[in-house]
């Protein structure tokens, strides 16, 4: 049977970096009420922000165990979080003008997703120092492998930021051979 979860540790996390990031945009909350689903999945960690929800996926390797030493695959849970999050400000109330009349029934091409992604993937790491869950070294850390990351990518040196925006529809969320040369990776 599998260990059981330490839900407590799991919402009060949850509840510091939401409390946290409305410091940071600052009161009233936009809406009443926001909920988190989280699926537990075989393999993958992976969220969908929506305009009052948020969906994410992670395996058990990423949750707080009972009695356990938490795993080094908590903290990537812990960036869905306030990534997801992030996007309930910045994506939905503010948003590139390809999303703001955009037909959900299909792709909408950006060429400005880097900065909405971009600035929220910064975010989601400084906002979990402030919340205090993890130290200033390990932000510095997180932020010094993302651009590791993308100066490896073979992409960084043949697609601009803004192409690979409005590439990421095809080259990133539909993956082939070829999406392994796109900035957007």
């Amino acid at each position: 049977a599998p260990e059981p979860v330490n839900m407590t540790l799991l919402a009060k996390d949850c509840q510091r970096l939401c409390e946290t990031q409305l410091q940071f945009f600052g009161y009233p909350h936009p809406i009443s009420n926001y909920l988190f689903l989280l699926n537990v999945v075989s393999n993958g960690l992976s969220g969908l922000e929506h305009r009052n929800s948020s969906a994410l996926q992670c395996t058990r390797e990423n949750l707080p165990v009972v009695g356990r030493k938490l795993p080094r695959r908590y903290v990537p849970l812990l960036r869905l979080i306030p990534h997801e999050y992030f996007h309930l400000w910045w994506v939905k109330r503010v948003k590139p003008e390809a999303f703001a009349l955009s037909d959900l029934n299909q792709e909408a091409y950006s060429t400005q997703l880097w900065i909405f992604e971009g600035m929220t993937a910064y975010y989601e790491d400084l906002l979990l120092v402030r919340a205090g869950l993890i130290s200033e070294n390990e932000f510095l850390n997180l932020i010094a492998t993302n651009l590791q990351s993308v100066e490896q990518s073979a992409g960084s040196r043949v697609q601009s930021v803004a192409d690979s925006s409005f590439d990421a529809w095809i080259k990133f969320y539909q993956q082939e051979e070829a999406s392994l040369h796109a900035v957007c990776n």
